[in-house]
């Protein structure tokens, strides 16, 4: 629980703050996003994350990241680890405000 308001800047901590094992943070934009043990690797379909869940970024390559998710759909609480692709994710907005790299209304 929060004790401050996060209307205006929901996850400025967290985009501002890398902690020692990884470098920023992004929300699934893609209905579904299977995690996969390598880059580019066709992997199972499960586990998986959905649209709007947090993913922590850990490493970068070729279009993919490895990610973090931490939440009550992830197995019991257990973290789930794998590769992504870039593009299933994107950078956390504020709401009523234009994601980064848009054109402002």
């Amino acid at each position: 629980m929060t004790t401050m308001p996060m209307t205006k800047e929901p996850y400025e901590a967290i985009r501002t703050a890398p902690g020692n094992d990884w470098f920023g943070v992004r929300l699934v934009t893609a209905p579904r996003a299977a995690f996969r043990p390598a880059p580019g690797m066709k992997g199972p379909c499960r586990p998986y994350a959905v649209r709007n869940d947090v993913m922590v970024l850990l490493k970068q390559r070729d279009g993919w990241v490895t990610a973090r998710c931490v939440g009550q759909n992830t197995g019991k609480g257990r973290p789930i680890e794998g590769w992504l692709p870039a593009g299933d994710l994107a950078a956390p907005t504020p709401p009523g405000s234009a994601p980064p790299g848009s054109a402002q209304p």
